[in-house]
C-alpha cells in the first residue's frame, strides 16, 4: 500500500511538472512570436519609409524657375512628397506618395503623374490614389518623438508647427523617421522601435552630415 501511494504521489508530481513546462513553453513561444511579428512589421514600415524618402526629388513647374521643393507638406505625423520610388529607368517618373496613421496603422497613398512628360503635373490629395497600403501592427508613440521630425543641412531640426511652411520645405535635407510598431494583438506588447536619419540627396542639399 505505501509503495502505491509513494508511486501516485511521484506520478502526480510528475504531472505537475510537465503541466507546468508545458504552460511556460506556450508563453515563452507566444512571447517570441509577438517579438518576431511586431519586429518584422516594424522593418517593413521602416524600410519603406527609407526607400520612399531617400528618392525624393524636387519637382519642375511649368513657367516658374525654381521647382517645387520635394515634401509638399509635413507634419510629425504625416508626411507628402514627391519620390521617384518604383520608377522605371528608361522613362523615369515621380509618384507623389503620402504616409498618415490611420486608426493606430500607417497608411501610404501613391498618385502616379498624368503628365507624359516633365513637367509633372498630380491630382488633388483628395483624388483615388493609384495605390493604397495599409501596413500591419500598430504604430505605437512615446508622447515624445514624433514618427517624421524635419533635418535641415546642418541636422538642425525644423519644427513644422501644424505643418512645413513654404519657407521651411526646401530647407528640409533630411527626415528622421521614428517608428514603434506593436502587433494589432495583445495590446500589452511591446512595440519594436527603429529610428532611422533618410538623406535626400536628390534635392541637391549638401549636408554637413552625409
Amino acid at each position: 500500500m505505501v509503495e502505491l501511494l509513494v508511486s501516485l504521489m511521484l506520478a502526480s508530481l510528475l504531472l505537475v511538472l510537465v503541466g507546468t513546462t508545458f504552460v511556460q513553453l506556450v508563453k515563452t513561444t507566444a512571447t517570441v512570436t509577438v517579438a518576431r511579428e511586431s519586429g518584422g512589421s516594424a522593418s517593413t514600415v521602416a524600410t519603406e519609409l527609407s526607400k520612399v524618402i531617400r528618392s525624393a526629388s524636387t519637382n519642375t513647374v511649368s513657367g516658374v524657375a525654381v521647382p517645387d521643393p520635394a515634401i509638399v507638406s509635413g507634419t510629425d505625423n504625416a508626411l507628402v512628397l514627391y519620390s521617384y520610388i518604383d520608377t522605371g529607368s528608361v522613362t523615369p517618373k515621380p509618384t507623389m506618395v503620402q504616409f498618415t496613421i490611420v486608426a493606430g496603422q500607417i497608411v501610404e497613398k501613391r498618385w502616379a503623374t498624368t503628365s507624359v512628360a516633365s513637367p509633372w503635373v498630380f491630382p488633388a490629395l483628395t483624388a483615388t490614389p493609384t495605390n493604397t497600403v495599409t501596413y500591419p501592427g500598430i504604430h505605437v508613440p512615446d508622447g515624445v518623438t514624433p514618427l517624421f521630425a524635419y533635418l535641415d543641412a546642418t541636422d538642425t531640426p525644423v519644427a513644422p508647427g501644424v505643418g512645413l511652411t513654404a519657407a521651411q520645405r526646401p530647407l528640409i535635407a533630411s527626415i528622421r523617421i521614428s517608428v514603434r510598431i506593436r502587433p494589432a494583438t495583445p495590446t500589452t506588447a511591446k512595440p519594436t522601435a527603429i529610428v532611422n536619419v533618410v538623406g535626400m540627396p536628390n534635392v541637391a542639399i549638401k549636408r554637413v552630415t552625409p
